[in-house]
Order: C-alpha cells, then structure tokens, then sequence
C-alpha cells in the first residue's frame, strides 16, 4: 500500500512537472501585466505553442518554466507580450517572431542602460559610442 501511494505520488509530481509549464498563467520574468485576459490568452497560447531557438528543443514557456536563465526565451516571451498588447493575432506574433528570429537582435541581451557619471572622472570622448564604467571598493 505504501509502494502504491508513492509510486502515485511521484507519478503525479512528474506528471506536474511536465504540463506545469502548458498551464500556468504566469512565467518567469515575463511581465503580462497591463494585458487584458484576451491579450494574455493569445501571448500563453503563442508562448505555449512556438519552439525556442536556443537549442533546447522545448516551447518558448517550458524553456522560461524550466531554465528560467535563458535569455533567448525571455527575448521571445517579451516580443510575444509586446505584439499581444498591441492586439495583434495568434497568426500575426508567429509572423514578427519568424522576422525577429532571424535578425541579429535575438543575440543581443539587453538594450544599453545609461549610468550617470556626472562628476566622476572619465577618460576619452563624451560621444563615445561604447562607454566602460568601472566601479571598485577598496572595502
């Protein structure tokens, strides 16, 4: 009896694990907020339904659901949330990640954040293209 309700038990964990990711309304670091339901029903569904291009072989939700540290995943995810907020159908979000994926923006992990500076010493340039902040404590 108790071999039973174990087997039972990790069955069912194994089974949660499985669709967990097929079910869940939220993912993580996918920010939905501001959708309305429709909207994060058509981006679940886009999210549930489309592969991730990092190599994993798995939907770009089970990949944020299972490595939650893959950039490639959470760049398509943003898009997806992105292009539903704007209204736009099942059918027109598979067509902007098709044109997404094969731009060299997916490689790139975030946009430029701007660090002020003001009254720190700096070397080289102020229009410089790339700027180096370096930030070290003696302590």
């Amino acid at each position: 009896m108790r071999l039973r309700l174990l087997l039972l038990l990790v069955s069912g964990a194994a089974l949660f694990a499985q669709s967990g990711w097929q079910t869940a309304y939220s993912l993580p670091a996918v920010d939905f907020s501001g959708l309305t339901n429709a909207q994060r029903a058509v981006a679940l569904q886009v999210l549930r339904s489309e592969t991730c291009v990092c190599g994993c072989n798995m939907k770009v939700a089970q990949c944020r659901m299972e490595d939650p540290g893959c950039f490639v995943s959470r760049r398509l995810a943003a898009l997806v949330v992105n292009e539903a907020s704007s209204g736009k159908s099942v059918a027109a979000i598979h067509e902007a990640l098709l044109k997404f994926m094969r731009g060299p923006e997916l490689l790139l992990e975030a946009k430029a954040l701007p660090i002020p500076i003001d009254g720190d010493p700096v070397r080289g340039p102020v229009d410089a293209k790339v700027t180096i902040v370096e930030f070290s404590d003696f302590q």
